[in-house]
C-alpha cells in the first residue's frame, strides 16, 4: 500500500487526469478510476457558442498513459463538482499537499462535513480531506483513511474519447 506521499506523487507526476469511473462496488466504498492525459503536439480548431478558437492543442491519453484505482474502503463524505464550478483555493496554506491530488488540513468542505455529520475525531476517528482535480471534475472525499491505489495499463479500464484543449 502506498504512503499518502508516495500517492501524491503518482497521480501530480500526471501532466493532467480525466475521471473515467465513479462507482460504490460495495456499501460505502469509494472506487475512483483516473486516466492520466497529456498535451497532444497536433493543432485543432473547436468550436464554442459559434465561436471558432484556433491553433488548441488536444489534451487526451496517449498509448503512455496510466489508469489508476483509488478505492476509500471507508469514507465520510465525498462531493463531485464540475469543475467550472469549483472555486479555487481561497488559502493557499491550509493546503497540506498536492497538486492534482490534494490534501488538506483545514478547508469549506471538512466545515461542511464537521456542521452536516456527527463525525468527530473520536468517532470514526481522524480524518482528512482529499481532493481529486481532473480535467472535468473536483472530487472532493473526507475519509479516516488513504485509499488503495492500483495502477494499469490504458486501455484496461473503459477508456472513453473525452479530451479538453490548451492554447
Amino acid at each position: 500500500m502506498a504512503t499518502l506521499t508516495e500517492l501524491t506523487e503518482i497521480i501530480d507526476s500526471c501532466y493532467t487526469i480525466f475521471v473515467r469511473e465513479i462507482s460504490e462496488p460495495q456499501e460505502n466504498v469509494l472506487r475512483l478510476v483516473l486516466q492520466e492525459a497529456e498535451v497532444n503536439s497536433e493543432t485543432v480548431s473547436h468550436e464554442i457558442g459559434g465561436t471558432i478558437i484556433e491553433n488548441l492543442h488536444p489534451i487526451e491519453p496517449t498509448e503512455r498513459s496510466r489508469t489508476f484505482e483509488l478505492t476509500w474502503k471507508q469514507y465520510i463524505a465525498y462531493s463531485v463538482t464540475n469543475e467550472s464550478f469549483a472555486s479555487p483555493d481561497d488559502d493557499s496554506a491550509v493546503r497540506a499537499s498536492g497538486r492534482l491530488f490534494r490534501t488538506y488540513s483545514k478547508s469549506h468542505f471538512l466545515n461542511f462535513v464537521s456542521r452536516a455529520t456527527i463525525a468527530s475525531e473520536q468517532y470514526p476517528g481522524p480524518f482528512k480531506h482529499f481532493c481529486v482535480v481532473s480535467e472535468m471534475h473536483v472530487i472532493d472525499i473526507v475519509s479516516t483513511q488513504i485509499p488503495e491505489i492500483q495502477i494499469h495499463p490504458t486501455g484496461s479500464i473503459g477508456s472513453s474519447n473525452r479530451k479538453s484543449f490548451v492554447n
